[in-house]
């Protein structure tokens, strides 16, 4: 059974959640939030029992977690693919995973040194049907010096979202440095 542990009360963590109640070998057990009472409200609205933490050591100690989903802003998500590692969690991550390479390589040679813990970045596409034909046709192209591949898809919340002000640090080039949550 896929305990997860969500990190995260946005509409990603809810569509996540969601899933989840859809396959008989997964479900959600926790929720870490910065603040009990926006964790709260977010159980309410998704109608499911979960326990909702705000410290997040204490939420990497639910005794029956063991997989951590991690939707938070990107600049935070190194520490916290860390945090639930060393807590022995698998980990499934949004993109991007980190914001480094140095941060990516030190979670390889974590991972070597701990062969059961699995760590994945929740990268869809990969899943696509478009993405298969394209990698089954690259044999037969040759030699290939550039590509420019876009995936657009017409979104009012995330235009609205992208137009806040402040920017909200997920889409904050400023916040790709370690900006405060």
């Amino acid at each position: 059974m896929l305990n997860f542990g969500v990190i995260g009360t946005n509409w990603i963590s809810k569509k996540f959640i969601s899933a989840t109640q859809t396959h008989h070998h997964a479900q959600t057990v926790a929720v870490f939030s910065r603040r009990q009472q926006s964790g709260q409200a977010f159980k309410a609205d998704i109608g499911i029992d979960f326990t909702v933490y705000d410290q997040l050591e204490s939420f990497l100690n639910h005794p029956s977690m063991n997989v951590v989903y991690i939707a938070s802003p990107n600049h935070v998500h190194f520490d916290q693919i860390m945090m639930a590692l060393k807590a022995n969690k698998h980990v499934l991550v949004e993109k991007p995973a980190v914001i480094s390479s140095q941060e990516l390589q030190q979670i390889q040679d974590y991972l070597r040194e701990h062969p059961q813990l699995y760590f994945m970045e929740a990268v869809k596409q990969t899943f696509f049907t478009a993405f298969h034909a394209v990698e089954k046709a690259l044999p037969g192209i040759g030699h290939i010096i550039g590509a420019n591949l876009n995936y657009l898809a017409y979104d009012e919340n995330k235009i609205q979202f992208a137009k806040q002000e402040p920017l909200p640090s997920v889409l904050s080039a400023a916040c790709s440095q370690r900006c405060p949550v």
